[in-house]
């Protein structure tokens, strides 16, 4: 079947899909019968101030508004369906976005970076929200610091210290307290049932940290290079140790494992070279069971093993 593709004075557009724009950019209203937003179309157009969005579009493609950096409106009308990933990545002059209840989806990091949107509006019939997509939001955050949407902490803001995380988070984001080198130490309270990949990685200066029964998986590289960290106690629950989720943890001299843990996958430990002791609240030939990957030498040769004991 043959594409209709048309050529505009603005616009290039193929069987409905709004693949680029060409124009000048300030404030625009985008043609009727237009259905899709393509990927990349109004990719780092510095010059587009506002859009309207006609409710012929079911879908904003991937990258579409990316960088748009002086982008001030957007108008989102009902019918939209989808919202791509990156899809208004970097639009640093967005402050409010309503986003309709024909929005069933919202990918990966589709608002992060929007450090100026001070309000946002998520539909309750939402079904699916990706990583990271409110991520470096800013003005989202709370008077702690929080950016804090549907029970996912996105991230933090605030000047670190001793922190306690609010009991309305459910899921600590990725990258979520990504490099807060001024944090010391963190308590998660009971409702947190996730933490997600890279969600401390590189906070350098955290030595304590409280994670509650309640959490049941803890993601790759989840406090990678957290190198003041001396003990770490896993939860009942957690049934396996992911990815590098230690690795870089150079101060690290003890650590408490469930014998709920059947996996310990590679490089979980990697360059923790201080580890001497492990407490294992089961039996050794219940540890011995457990699959543990190459690249964990610090684990597996280089400490004491002190089963069915917490530290």
């Amino acid at each position: 079947m043959d594409r209709l593709i048309q050529y505009t004075d603005d616009y290039i557009i193929e069987s409905g899909v709004l693949k680029e724009y060409t124009g000048p950019g300030g404030d625009i209203i985008i043609p009727d019968g237009i259905t899709s937003i393509g990927d990349h179309a109004f990719r780092g157009c510095d010059a587009l101030t506002s859009v309207v969005i006609p409710t012929s579009v079911t879908r904003i493609g991937s990258n579409a508004f990316y960088r748009c950096s002086y982008l001030r409106s957007v108008i989102i009308p009902g019918g939209v369906m989808s919202i791509g990933e990156y899809a208004f990545y970097g639009c640093t002059c967005l402050t409010s976005i309503m986003i309709p209840d024909s929005v069933m989806c919202i990918e990966e990091c589709a608002f992060a970076g929007c450090s100026g949107l001070t309000s946002i509006r998520i539909p309750e019939g939402l079904r699916r929200i990706g990583d990271m997509v409110f991520f470096e939001c800013k003005g989202l955050a709370d008077t702690d610091g929080f950016v804090i949407v549907r029970g996912e902490l996105y991230s933090y803001h605030g000047s670190g210290g001793d922190v306690t995380i609010p009991e309305s988070v459910k899921r600590i984001g990725v990258y979520a307290f990504y490099e807060c080198r001024m944090l010391r130490s963190i308590t998660i309270p009971a409702s947190v049932m996730h933490i997600r990949k890279m969600a401390f990685m590189g906070c350098h200066a955290l030595r304590s940290i409280t994670i509650p029964a309640s959490v049941t998986s803890i993601g790759d590289y989840a406090f990678w290079g957290c190198r003041s960290l001396t003990c770490v106690t896993i939860p009942d629950g957690v049934t396996r140790i992911r990815d590098h989720t230690f690795c870089g943890c150079s101060g690290l001299r003890s650590i408490t494992i469930p014998d709920s843990v059947t996996k310990i996958d590679g490089g979980a430990f990697h360059s923790c070279k201080t580890l001497t002791d492990v407490f294992y609240n089961g039996a050794e030939e219940q540890w011995r069971a457990i699959k543990i990957a190459r690249d964990n030498k610090w684990l597996t040769r280089f400490v004491t093993i002190h089963y069915g004991k917490t530290e």
